[in-house]
């Protein structure tokens, strides 16, 4: 862990949490708008989990990354299971 950084397990875990919601919460949110546009927010959430996961210096970064990584990939899923169920 790098000096400056003083945070603890459950607070990376809180981030990652928050991350994870903030990407399904505006995923799904854009679905109910236009559900061409959804699988263009999501994979932009996918695209920055993975370009933070090999970017990110601090375990913080790593966990927002990881968070925003696995909240797109949600997102997308079930953006396409609403889609296929007509809603």
């Amino acid at each position: 862990m790098e000096q400056g950084e003083q945070w603890g397990s459950l607070a990376r875990i809180s981030v990652a949490a928050g991350a994870f919601a903030t990407a399904v919460s505006v995923g799904l949110f854009i679905h109910t708008i236009s559900q061409l546009a959804s699988p263009i927010v999501c994979a932009a959430f996918i695209a920055g989990g993975i370009v933070g996961r090999q970017r990110a210096t601090t375990p913080a970064g790593q966990a927002v990354a990881l968070g925003s990584l696995v909240g797109g990939i949600v997102a997308a899923i079930a953006s396409l299971a609403l889609a296929g169920a007509g809603r």
